[in-house]
C-alpha cells in the first residue's frame, strides 16, 4: 500500500506544480526534479520485481522484468541529465545527450514486454486472428502518427533545428513499438489469476504514448516548457510501471503459489476491442485529413 501512496503523492505534486505555479526557473527545476523522482520510482519498482522473480522462478523468467527495469533506468538517467542541462547549465535540454537515454527506453521496454511468457494458441484460426489484430493496430498507429505528427511537421514553418524536428517525429514513431507491445500485452492469452500487473503495465505504455504525442505537438507549435502537462503525463506513465513491478514482487514475496497474470485471457475479458478502437479512430482521422479546407 505504501508504494501506491508514494506514487499518488508524486502525481499530485506534479499536477499541483503544473497547474498552480507560475512560469519561472523554480518551476522548471522542481518540475524536472519531480519527473526524475517519478522515473526513479518506476525503475526501482521494476527492479524489485525482477529480483523477486529471479529468486523464485530463475534467470530466464526474470529477464523481461530486468529489460523493463533497464528501460526505466535509462529514462531516469535521461531525466537526470535533462535536469542538469536545463537547471544547472542553463542550456536547452532538447535536443541534447539526454535524448540518447530517452530513446533507449523504447527498445528495452518493447523487448521486455514481448518476452513475457504467453500461452500457445489453440489453432491456426486463433493465431491468424491475433496477427490480424496486431496488423490492425500497427496500421492504425501509422495513420494516427502521420495525421497528428508527421503531416504538421512537414508543413510547419519552424525555426527549430533539424535535429529537434527529427526528434519530435522520432519519439511518436517509437511509440508505434509501444502500441504493438500494448496490443500484445492485452490480447495475448496467459494464466488468469491477477489482472493488476498487466493493467498497470498497459496503463504505463498508453500514458507514455499520449505523453510523447503531447510533447511532440508542443515542441512543434508553441514550444515545450518543463513542468507543464507533458511532464505530468511522463510522471504518471513511470509511476504505473513502478506499481506494476512492486505488485508483482510483493505477490512473490508473500509466498503465494498463484501464477501472477501478465495479461487477461481472451475468454475472461471479451470486452477488449482494442484493434477495432484503433481502426475506428484512424478512419475518423483520415476523413478529417481529406476534408477540404477553405
Amino acid at each position: 500500500a505504501w508504494a501506491g501512496v508514494v506514487g499518488a503523492l508524486i502525481v499530485v505534486a506534479s499536477l499541483v506544480w503544473a497547474i498552480f505555479v507560475p512560469q519561472g526557473m523554480v518551476k522548471t527545476l522542481v518540475g524536472d526534479a519531480i519527473t526524475l523522482v517519478a522515473s526513479s520510482f518506476g525503475a526501482i519498482g521494476l527492479g524489485y520485481s525482477a529480483l523477486r522473480v529471479q529468486r523464485s522462478r530463475g534467470n530466464q523468467a526474470s529477464r523481461p522484468w530486468w529489460l523493463m527495469c533497464a528501460g526505466l533506468t535509462a529514462w531516469s538517467v535521461g531525466d537526470a541529465l535533462w535536469l542538469i542541462i536545463e537547471g544547472v547549465l542553463h542550456e536547452s535540454p532538447f535536443p541534447s545527450v539526454a535524448d540518447i537515454f530517452f530513446v533507449l527506453y523504447y527498445p528495452l521496454l518493447f523487448m521486455g514486454v514481448i518476452l513475457l511468457p504467453v500461452a500457445r494458441r489453440g489453432n491456426d484460426s486463433e493465431r491468424r486472428t491475433f496477427l490480424l489484430d496486431i496488423a490492425l493496430v500497427a496500421i492504425a498507429g501509422l495513420l494516427i502518427f502521420g495525421n497528428l505528427i508527421l503531416a504538421p511537421l512537414v508543413t510547419a514553418d519552424s525555426s527549430d533545428s533539424t535535429l529537434q524536428l527529427v526528434l519530435s517525429a522520432v519519439y511518436p514513431a517509437l511509440d508505434l513499438a509501444l502500441l504493438g507491445a500494448l496490443t500484445m500485452l492485452l490480447l495475448s492469452r496467459r494464466p488468469v489469476t491477477d489482472h493488476s500487473p498487466a493493467l498497470l503495465l498497459a496503463l504505463s505504455l498508453l500514458t507514455m504514448v499520449i505523453a510523447d504525442c503531447t510533447f511532440s505537438y508542443e515542441s512543434m507549435t508553441s514550444g515545450y516548457i518543463s513542468g507543464e502537462l507533458p511532464d505530468v503525463l511522463f510522471s504518471i506513465a513511470t509511476i504505473w510501471a513502478g506499481l506494476a513491478g512492486f505488485h508483482r514482487g510483493w505477490v512473490l514475496a508473500a509466498g503465494s503459489d498463484l501464477k501472477v497474470m501478465l495479461a487477461p485471457d481472451a475468454e475472461s475479458l471479451p470486452s477488449w476491442r482494442l484493434p477495432a478502437y484503433h481502426a475506428g479512430a484512424s478512419l475518423i482521422l483520415l476523413a478529417l485529413a481529406w476534408t477540404p479546407s477553405d
